[in-house]
């Protein structure tokens, strides 16, 4: 046996020898094979490489699933972190956003203390009355106390990374909203005073709303801010606060007639980095005062409404829950009570003179009395005077650009100011001066110095003239209602108003000479208006009233409907039935025509037309 004979085919040669060495001359030869193991065959070789390559495959796949999975981990760390670190960014940026908005917000509040301080410091010291000087200097201290606070609000912010919420202070209770807003005004009351601006107010309720100490001054002071500051000079300012009880809300309104915001804005408006565009100039620093007036009624669970439009005014409504608390005290009710009397019936003067000082003293001395105008040269008061048709003009004589005589002279030549008494006020009263000024039709003259007593007389006797007068015309009206009842009547319509009431003004003549030549050509028309009234009579509405209640003592609306009263009359007593009058006269209803005749006259309009067919003509 040959052993560990490798695996193949193999030749075995044999020879023999014998004892005596002699060997064999042929040699066998043997063939056999060594058969190959069964995992060296080609088939276990081939399986060999492929198991290799397997495993190397499974390797490498395992390899990269691997390198996969830890690449995954690490994306989602990376997510992870990148999210905390956009996080804490977003949270920085809020905060940074917030800051930088208490600031603009701080800044913007800032502005109004400083004018309210620099304002009654400015009158303080050229002022000459005690009581206004008490005023100015309490106006100053209040507003130094709340200088005071949006300073400290900003060492706050400046010390307190966390100090990001103005007036921070969490403690709410109930705050008298009628009492806060009624301090508002008197705070901003020298603004006004310095654009001429006239504030009505109504204020029928005293009502406690749950607030932070600092908001509602807060919001009223915005709003009234925004008003006072996109009014045109010489304007007016409406300011109401009424509740209703069922629903538990207080609704506050303030409106101005200023340069209003157009449509598209009106959403954007209360957005801080938005800024309103007019027709004029382009209105810098509303968006800031308006954004925080909608962040505080929000806070306080309220609504705002606005309601604008160009060169027509703006009106904001904010509508707050209130509590049940109730006020009781009647201060509040008193001084509301007291201005708004003083408003709504206190006669309006305008006082024109070139001197501040002067200007100052006559305001100061009239104020308690009456609503006052400032113009500080003719050619201003002019045009105040025609767009505001004041009671009454006092204005100096000796004064730039315009001075008093042609004032008087422009005055008194314009139906629509014809008929306001003027007090010239000089210095140097010549004959010459006093002559002219007579003939131009002022109703009287003051020599400086004058007396105080004297000169408030001279006004309280002009006025009082004027109602006298009033009076009159109101009984000969009467008088005139009542003499309709008599059969015995011409057939011809005699004016309204007496031709002879203004014999002595003929421009107010002419005035109400146009008026009825107006109305003549229209009265048929029942879609006849004050506004198309006054536009025939080139004039605006607030016009056309106030021109008309001074020299007739009834409004637009009670002149057109007494005209077409009187036309009835003319048709009535020509044999029309009422049906007809009432439609020619421009009544839309019978009805109302017949209700309106009894009112007016005391009976029916079918009685009267009765009266003229059963009564003998004469």
């Amino acid at each position: 046996m040959i052993p560990r004979l490798p695996w193949g085919d193999y030749t075995l040669t044999l020879k023999a020898t014998d004892n005596q060495g002699n060997w064999s001359e042929q040699a066998s030869k043997i063939h056999f094979t060594v058969r190959t193991p069964w995992y060296a065959t080609t088939f276990a070789r081939t399986s060999y490489i492929l198991l290799a390559m397997a495993v190397l495959y499974l390797a490498y796949r395992l390899r990269i699933r691997t390198l996969e999975h830890r690449q995954q981990q690490l994306k989602a760390t990376i997510r992870s972190h990148t999210q905390i670190m956009q996080e804490q960014n977003s949270q920085l940026e809020a905060a940074q956003k917030q800051r930088t908005a208490l600031l603009k917000t701080l800044s913007h509040e800032l502005m109004t203390p400083v004018t309210l301080i620099q304002g009654p410091a400015e009158q303080l010291r050229n002022s000459r009355c005690e009581t206004q000087r008490t005023q100015m200097t309490n106006l100053v201290i209040s507003n130094t106390k709340r200088l005071k606070v949006l300073i400290e609000h900003l060492m706050q912010l400046s010390s307190n990374n966390e100090a990001i919420a103005p007036h921070s202070s969490n403690t709410w209770g109930a705050h008298d909203l009628a009492a806060v807003l009624n301090e508002q005004i008197d705070v901003f009351g020298p603004l006004m005073n310095d654009k001429s601006i006239v504030c009505h107010t109504h204020l029928d309720a005293e009502v406690m709303v749950n607030a932070q100490p600092d908001q509602l001054p807060q919001l009223i002071s915005n709003l009234l801010s925004n008003a006072i500051k996109y009014s045109y000079e010489g304007g007016e300012m409406n300011i109401a606060l009424t509740t209703d009880r069922i629903a538990q809300h207080a609704t506050l309104s303030i409106s101005d007639q200023g340069i209003g915001i157009v449509p598209d804005h009106h959403e954007r408006i209360f957005d801080a980095e938005f800024r309103t565009e007019t027709g004029h100039q382009f209105a810098s620093g509303q968006g800031l005062g308006l954004s925080r007036v909608k962040e505080i009624v929000t806070q306080l669970n309220g609504q705002l409404q606005l309601t604008s439009l160009p060169d027509k005014g703006t009106c904001f409504t904010v509508s707050l829950p209130f509590t049940q608390q109730t006020v009781n005290s009647n201060s509040v009710a008193a001084t509301v009570a007291a201005r708004q009397e003083h408003q709504d019936k206190a006669p309006s003067i305008l006082l024109i003179d070139d001197t501040p000082d002067m200007l100052a003293f006559l305001h100061d001395i009239l104020t308690p009395d009456y609503q006052l105008l400032t113009a500080n040269n003719g050619k201003t008061g002019l045009a105040l005077a025609r767009a505001e048709l004041p009671d009454m003009v006092i204005s100096d004589v000796m004064m730039p650009i315009m001075d008093g005589l042609e004032l008087t002279q422009q005055l008194k030549r314009d139906p629509l100011t014809a008929h306001i008494p003027l007090i010239l006020i000089t210095a140097n009263l010549s004959e010459e001066k006093y002559m002219r000024g007579l003939n131009l039709q002022a109703d009287d003259y003051l020599t400086k110095p004058f007396n105080l007593t004297a000169f408030k007389l001279k006004i309280s006797n002009t006025f009082a003239l004027i109602e006298a007068t009033q009076t009159k015309l109101k009984q000969q009206l009467h008088q005139h209602n009542q003499s309709v009842k008599s059969p015995h009547l011409a057939q011809t319509l005699e004016p309204l108003t007496p031709k002879d009431q203004f014999a002595d003004n003929p421009a107010t003549s002419a005035f109400v000479d146009k008026l009825e030549s107006v109305l003549s050509k229209y009265y048929g028309d029942p879609a006849l208006s004050v506004a198309q009234l006054a536009k025939e009579m080139a004039l605006s509405e607030r016009q056309l009233h106030r021109k008309l209640t001074s020299v007739t003592s009834i409004g637009a609306n009670e002149y057109m409907r007494q005209y077409r009263l009187y036309r009835a009359l003319v048709l009535l007593r020509s044999g029309i039935n009422v049906t007809q009058t009432a439609e020619q006269c421009g009544f839309n209803s019978p009805s109302y025509f017949s209700a309106c005749f009894k009112k007016q006259f005391g009976l029916t309009a079918k009685q009267y037309a009765k009266d003229q067919m059963t009564s003998p003509q004469i």
